[in-house]
């Protein structure tokens, strides 16, 4: 590296590269995944969770919803019976 003082512009530095092959690998870097679709795939899996956990509600009320009137349905039964039996 030689650093010549040149009067009319100051300072200047020449750097002289050397390589020992000719050849060179050249590299390319693409955007393949950017925000927008970082934001769209959180959202879908935001989506599909969300859903999945409604439905899980939906089904827990349907089987909260049986029971109870399974439970109904055997009071009835046994009031009918007692019902029966007393007469």
């Amino acid at each position: 590296m030689q650093i010549k003082n040149n009067t009319r512009h100051g300072k200047r530095v020449y750097l002289h590269v050397f390589f020992r092959e000719s050849d060179y690998q050249q590299l390319e870097q693409f955007v393949v995944y950017d925000g927008d679709s970082f934001i769209a795939d959180v959202g879908g899996y935001l989506g599909l969770l969300l859903g999945h956990s409604l439905l899980s509600v939906v089904v827990g009320v349907i089987i909260w919803g049986e029971r109870l009137l399974n439970e109904i349905k055997q009071k009835s039964v046994e009031d009918k019976k007692r019902v029966a039996s007393e007469s």
